[in-house]
């Protein structure tokens, strides 16, 4: 069974105020869910490899290519949209001293 420490602990830890009836039900809620995780002691895992994702998903990989679009060939272009531009250059705010 939990103790009323640990009980109050994570309630601060989850930012909930548990009063009277509320920290009683609380607790045994609690408990019943500690109990339930019981189960998987029981649970024999000593052949089974540790897994990230049930799911067996690979990353997508492409090779980077350059595309011929107007904003390789030609700067004016590609600096067309800019709010602002120097010789050539997209012009930022500056964000490190």
């Amino acid at each position: 069974m939990i103790s009323d420490s640990r009980l109050e602990s994570l309630a601060e830890s989850a930012k909930i105020e548990l009063i009277g009836k509320d920290k009683v039900s609380f607790k045994k809620d609690l408990d019943k869910l500690i109990k339930s995780f019981d189960i998987l002691k029981d649970v024999e895992t000593t052949d089974i490899k540790p897994m990230i994702n049930v799911h067996d998903y690979r990353n997508v990989f492409r090779d980077d290519k350059v595309e011929n679009n107007d904003y390789n060939k030609n700067q004016e272009v590609a600096l067309r949209n800019a709010p602002n531009k120097k010789e050539g250059f997209i012009l930022v705010p500056k964000i490190m001293e």
